[in-house]
């Protein structure tokens, strides 16, 4: 994410003043560019086409033991209209129950900073999101399969999820109790489902999103704006739009399956791999075949016109665009396939399967690195090529918080630090331009900027955690005094953790292994104590 000090917010603003008709719709944080309980609902289940699919068991590792939860549901309305697919739709088969009592999946994944984001017991493997959408409404007719393992012997499980009413919740094709409480959604087995089974939970409902006000960045979730919605979640707002286990610590691959009245597109994470007429307009199907946090799943309902193009070794660089900034976003984004190319030989291969650009037809603060199409808003694009640094940033983060993501939330500068550190590197290898000069005059600016180590939750996206956490990867650079070195760190960070997590530590202990150096002691300098070190010579 960008999310930085004073002078982009002064852009923002004039830009936004100039727009007809359209205001500042949420508070713009101060950023600039750096040099360098709701009560449960009855469950009756409406009648879905889909089958969830069939049940296996597999091979997994268990977890640490989670917590007991309360055992109190409300159990499901199965009236003759909204029963569940019988044998003749060829129900999936449910593992047989174990011996003895199963343990309640925990709440909670143990992050300090969102301590009720994730849940215990299970791993998610696919999210298939299916939404029939009113974009003149906001409203959405919903539902969300949720193919998981369990890696304890459980009864329960915990999803995290907002709003909505509820019409039902399957385990395998059948009805099942659920109760809600806060964020948090227990969906009951009715019988205890041994480790290493795969299961798939649906939940149908139905509503209006309604986003949240997250401290460090603003409103997230799904937003309705005045063209039509979209959907940033960083940190924790995937829940105001689909049941999730929202932590970075599950990826999993999705498919998107949007269907809107025929006026209006839908962009989303991946490739678009079909259309279909609907009584009532069209279905979307975007597939994301790599593993992805919840937090980076989007979806777009806007009037976009799509462009394509090869990008390196034939990677697809697919857009979308307001029809009226076609001209100036093919400009402002002209130089993609080289981006592409040059992180590519700095970090490591493109580790997705496409990538490209989203441009909505709104205001708002920030842009967000949504895997393999990165979000922007309109006030950004207007051919001058002048806000490169941020779509370098948004670009970085593919590999740098994206493919490679924090293991825990206070580790935000693994993912900011880095990409802000990608800005300079692609004007040093792009353009020419002395990143040292540019990393020494950011030190000048950031002598009064508090450690990005921990940062705490209301500020996780503190000008700390962007230029702070750079600087620390500059001094790495000038330390080792090897560029051969210090990119063989960079890429076997991206390799070594690609598609999944890890932390600070994990990272000085690969650095060190990799460089052959002691250097705990300088990063650690840079990521946690409270005044700045001085860059090394």
């Amino acid at each position: 994410m960008t999310h930085r000090i004073l002078a982009i917010v002064i852009v923002l603003l004039l830009i936004a003043a100039a727009c007809a008709d359209t205001g500042v719709d949420e508070l713009i944080a101060s950023e600039s560019q750096s040099v360098g309980p709701t009560s449960t609902e009855p469950s009756s289940l409406d009648d879905e086409s889909a089958t969830p699919p069939t049940t296996t068991p597999v091979d997994a590792a268990p977890t640490d033991p989670p917590d007991t939860l309360p055992s109190d549901t409300v159990p499901s309305d199965t009236g003759p209209d909204d029963s569940p697919p019988t044998s003749e739709d060829g129900p999936p088969t449910t593992a047989s129950p174990s011996a003895g009592t199963g343990l309640a999946g925990s709440d909670s994944l143990g992050d300090d900073y969102y301590p009720l984001s994730g849940n215990g017991g299970y791993d998610v493997t696919h999210y298939t999101i299916n939404i029939e959408a009113e974009p003149d409404t906001n409203r959405i007719d919903a539902f969300v399969d949720v193919e998981m393992v369990l890696r304890e012997d459980l009864s329960s499980i915990n999803l995290d999820f907002r709003g909505f009413d509820i019409r039902g919740v399957q385990v395998d094709g059948q009805l099942v109790d659920h109760r809600r409480e806060g964020p948090e959604l227990t969906v009951e087995f009715g019988q205890t489902l041994p480790a290493e089974t795969s299961t798939v939970v649906r939940v149908s409902y139905d509503g209006v999103p309604e986003p949240i006000a997250e401290s460090s960045i603003g409103t997230i979730g799904w937003i309705d704006g005045p063209n039509g919605s979209h959907v940033v979640s960083e940190p924790n707002g995937a829940p105001t739009w689909f049941p999730a286990n929202d932590h970075p610590l599950d990826k999993s691959t999705f498919t998107f399956q949007i269907s809107v009245p025929d006026e209006w597109q839908v962009a989303a994470n991946g490739i678009l791999t079909g259309t279909r007429a609907t009584g009532a307009g069209t279905e979307y199907t975007w597939e994301a075949s790599d593993p992805m946090a919840p937090y980076l799943a989007t979806v777009a309902i806007g009037k976009f016109e799509f462009v394509e193009e090869a990008g390196p070794n034939g990677l697809p660089i697919r857009s979308a665009y307001p029809p009226d900034l076609v001209g100036v976003a093919k400009q402002d984004f002209g130089r993609t396939s080289q981006m592409i190319d040059t992180f590519s030989k700095l970090f490591g291969p493109y580790p997705f399967e496409a990538y490209g650009s989203l441009v909505i037809d709104d205001v708002f603060g920030f842009a967000l690195e949504t895997q393999t199409m990165s979000i922007y808003s309109k006030v950004l694009i207007d051919g001058s090529r002048d806000r490169e640094w941020v779509f370098a940033h948004e670009l970085a983060h593919q590999w740098f918080g994206n493919s490679v993501s924090v293991g825990r939330w206070q580790d935000i500068w693994l993912n900011e630090g880095f990409a802000t550190y990608g800005e300079a590197l692609w004007s040093e290898f792009a353009d020419g331009s002395d990143t040292n000069a540019r990393m020494r005059e950011l030190a000048a600016q950031s002598a009064s900027l508090g450690a990005p180590g921990d940062p705490g939750p209301d500020n996780l996206f503190g000008t700390e955690v962007y230029d702070r956490g750079a600087l620390a990867v500059h001094a790495i650079r000038l330390t080792l005094d090897n560029d051969d070195i210090f990119f063989e760190i960079l890429q076997s960070w991206a390799s070594e953790n690609a598609y999944s997590t890890a932390t600070t530590d994990d990272f000085i202990e690969l650095a060190e292994r990799v460089s052959g150096r002691d250097l705990r002691e300088l990063i650690e300098s840079f990521v946690y104590s409270d005044s700045l070190p001085p860059l090394p010579e």
